[in-house]
């Protein structure tokens, strides 16, 4: 276990860091670029409609929208906006709001608007650039966390088992003020000093009599920024995630002290140079002073440190689980992070076909839905049930809670399984919370999946998944207090894991092929329920 080891492995590690950033840094550059040309759009419509001699002056800009431009407005322009108004993002309402009962709006207030409600969406919405990120950050984080404690694994210095990293976890992370401000806030405030800067440079063309090709260039410029300062925040917080995980990982395998280990190179920076080689303990772990990052786009990481002694020449020490350097990184995360489930086959012969059944279940027993709603989910799982019996394949409907309508409808191709297409995935974005209802069918008598569970986790409109079984068995999970969040939907499998895991030591029967299939519908149904306790939600059979 030399020195040299975990420099290299520190360095790897650093590395996929900043692979995993780049990944989520073009997502998000294919969104600014979006929204860099929407803005465009808008200021080329703005010149059309009240150019004079090829510029546009800040009086005729300041005018106030005529009684038809202003209804306009508010009745198209406005909508898409209060749409977007209904999610969970308060700072869309609270720009709608500004406007909405305003009966004189000028013309450069209205496109101010249209862009900042643009930016909004940029930086918050389903697919705008704090989402991207925070998902890439949980990325780093966890990759960093587990492969440090893999490669400690390796050399003995810990057992195998490593706990899961919690959804609290996360938070706590993610909302580590290391420099002086939370990584939201940071984000955040590009987005109102982006818009700020588009705004007064608008003012300052219109001012100035510029053409419609100067004032492009510059906004181009602006946003162009925008890009720069998001990239350099995303890899400064990638730096410090990585480092954070690291750091963790080694105050959970009991290493008292890390080194500071630099990149040495023509950018290595004098603050980095400086710190390279030092030795601190862990309790005096604090970024930007004693760890990285100690400056923007920093590149450098940390080693675990050891009594000299300690470093012995390559020979490894053995855990608790035994040598494991022969392993793999996917095998050890299999075997000692995440287990992989108990398999049941599922052949379409070993699946019973039943008589198909009609549903008359009074759903607004079970939900807040209009008796023709709840007439119109029961010709759902009649159609589900005839479905399933006669083309031995999956299917689901979504439907308005409220209403009944039916707004999707998608046939699998197999007997177990049926997947969501990009227009339905696009519909589950952008609807209402708690406005939908998902239905679909299982062969069997068995409760929801963990892949069914993860969708009303992961999308907000969903207020309950209904299930049909071909025996005419109906399951209901409903959210209640439970709110989605990228949080959730990332560490879920985790948590999954852990929760089904745990029912399975219950269950010694699942060890034994041939009596796993006879209590199989009873475990998972235990795992329904504990799934639904740990997130506030209600799992009942429906009778």
């Amino acid at each position: 276990m030399s020195k040299a080891y975990w420099e290299n492995r520190a360095a790897q590690r650093e590395l996929e860091s900043q692979v995993i950033a780049s990944k989520y840094l073009a997502r998000m550059a294919e969104s600014l670029r979006e929204a860099q040309q929407d803005i465009l759009r808008q200021i080329e419509t703005f010149y059309a409609r009240y150019v004079n001699e090829n510029k546009v002056t800040l009086t005729e800009a300041r005018k106030y929208l005529t009684a038809n431009e202003l209804k306009d407005f508010k009745g198209i322009d406005l909508k898409r906006f209060r749409e977007m108004s209904l999610s969970e993002n308060p700072e869309y309402g609270r720009i709608l709001n500004a406007v909405s009962y305003r009966v004189r709006i000028s013309r450069l207030e209205a496109m101010n608007l249209m862009i900042e409600m643009r930016m909004a969406e940029l930086y918050g919405g389903p697919n705008g650039l704090q989402n991207y990120a925070y998902t890439g950050l949980m990325d780093v984080y966890q990759n960093s966390y587990y492969k440090t404690m893999f490669d400690l694994a390796k050399q003995g210095i810990v057992n195998g088992s490593v706990a899961a990293i919690t959804d609290d976890t996360m938070k706590e992370v993610l909302s580590y003020n290391w420099s002086g401000k939370e990584f939201s806030d940071r984000i955040w405030g590009h987005q109102k000093s982006t818009f700020q800067s588009i705004r007064k440079t608008l003012e300052r063309s219109f001012a100035a009599g510029h053409s419609i090709d100067r004032t492009t260039k510059v906004i181009m410029e602006v946003t162009n920024v925008a890009h720069f300062r998001a990239e350099a925040l995303v890899r400064t917080e990638s730096n410090f995630l990585h480092n954070l995980a690291a750091h963790n990982s080694y105050v959970d395998a009991g290493i008292e002290k890390y080194e500071i280990l630099a990149t040495l190179d023509h950018r290595t920076s004098d603050i980095c140079r400086e710190q390279d080689g030092k030795i601190y303990n862990d309790k005096d772990f604090k970024p930007g002073h004693t760890a990285p990052p100690f400056h923007v786009r920093c590149r450098t990481t940390t080693i675990p440190w050891f009594d000299e002694p300690e470093y012995m020449g390559g020979e490894k020490r053995q855990s608790a689980d035994g040598l494991i350097d022969s392993m793999t990184y996917e095998e050890w995360e299999k075997k000692f992070v995440r287990k992989e489930t108990i398999h049941v086959d599922s052949q379409d012969n070993e699946y019973k076909v039943y008589p198909v059944k009609k549903s008359n279940v009074n759903w607004t027993s079970f939900m807040d839905m209009t008796s023709f709603g709840s007439d119109i989910l029961n010709d759902v799982h009649s159609n589900l049930n005839e479905f399933m019996n006669t083309e031995r394949r999956e299917k689901l409907f979504i439907l308005d809670k409220t209403n009944g309508s039916i707004k999707a409808e998608i046939e699998g191709e197999e007997i177990d399984k049926v997947d969501l297409s990009k227009e339905t995935i696009k519909l589950l974005k952008k609807s209402a919370v708690n406005s939908l209802v998902l239905s679909h069918c299982h062969p069997s008598p068995t409760p929801f999946s963990r892949d069914d569970i993860r969708k009303i986790i992961e999308f907000a409109s969903i207020n309950t998944l209904s299930l049909e079984c071909a025996d005419g068995s109906k399951f209901l999970l409903k959210r209640e207090s439970m709110k989605s969040s990228i949080f959730k939907t990332y560490l879920f499998d985790s948590i999954y894991d852990k929760i089904y895991w745990g029912v399975a030591k219950r269950f010694p029967e699942l060890e034994d092929e041939n009596k796993r299939i006879l209590i199989w519908d009873e475990f998972l149904s235990e795992v329904n329920q504990e799934i639904a306790d740990c997130y506030g939600m209600t799992f009942l059979k429906v009778e």
